[in-house]
């Protein structure tokens, strides 16, 4: 396999043991050239007991948000592959060393698998992105599997759409996966590289859902089929419902 060199952005706020996990887990992987932790919390992230000189803390202003934080985080980046990793989740082992030979066939981007951990040790199943034309579609109205935490991408096409788009309170990832394909990224899916998305009790971006997805249909709606804005408006109005007449808030 050829040579690889990846630097490795994890945003942090206030996460504590669970940004430890997360380093630890990228720690673990090959090809590995700096972690970046790019430290927007209101209490700063500690890291004692890991003594690694490829792991760096960038500290940014407090509560800037996970896409400045990415952003931020490869502006100190060199390698030419980049990935990211929310903090609080994690990669199983192997997730770069099976990801990155995809990029000998062409590939800008490589997506791995999503599985989900409800509870502590117990995994399951959640999202695989489709990589073909119909299932990247799929990402004007919806997320089938692309993640700030499960993907490796050439850090000069990073560089080229101008990384993830700040103003964006929630679905970033989403929208940085499509204004990447219409830029015209090849991404290929690598199932065997695993990132676990985690639930605990602290807050998730997935709490401003409303927000973001209506922001996401106002920049995109030009480029979405009919079909695919009525989906999308549907998915809108009822979450909205939720977060604001349901005791639970989005599920």
């Amino acid at each position: 396999m050829a040579e690889y060199s990846v630097d490795v952005i994890i945003p942090t706020w206030n996460r504590g043991d669970l940004l430890y996990r997360a380093v630890k887990s990228v720690l673990r992987q090959s090809h590995v050239h700096k972690i970046i932790v790019v430290d927007n919390g209101t209490q700063r992230a500690c890291l004692s007991g890991i003594d690694d000189e490829r792991v760096v803390v960038v500290l940014a202003e407090p509560c800037i948000g996970a896409s400045a934080a990415r952003n931020l985080g490869a502006q100190h980046s060199s390698s030419p592959y980049i990935a990211f990793l929310d903090d609080d989740d994690y990669w199983q082992e192997g997730f770069l060393s099976r990801a990155l030979p995809l990029f000998d066939r062409g590939a800008d981007i490589v997506v791995g698998r999503l599985m989900r951990e409800m509870t502590p040790g117990i995994l399951n199943d959640y999202k695989l992105l489709d990589a073909s034309v119909a299932g990247l579609r799929r990402l004007y109205f919806s997320n089938p599997g692309f993640g700030g935490q499960n993907f490796v991408i050439r850090r000069d096409f990073f560089l080229k759409i101008d990384g993830f788009d700040s103003s964006m309170p929630a679905s970033n990832d989403r929208d940085f996966a499509v204004r990447a394909i219409q830029a015209g990224a090849v991404i290929h899916v690598q199932p065997e590289s695993v990132a676990v998305l985690c639930d605990h009790d602290g807050v998730r971006v997935r709490k401003k859902q409303v927000k973001g997805n209506f922001r996401f249909i106002m920049k995109h709606w030009p480029q979405m089929t009919s079909r695919e804005l009525f989906v999308a408006v549907k998915t809108l109005i009822k979450r909205f419902f939720i977060s604001n007449f349901s005791k639970n808030g989005i599920k």
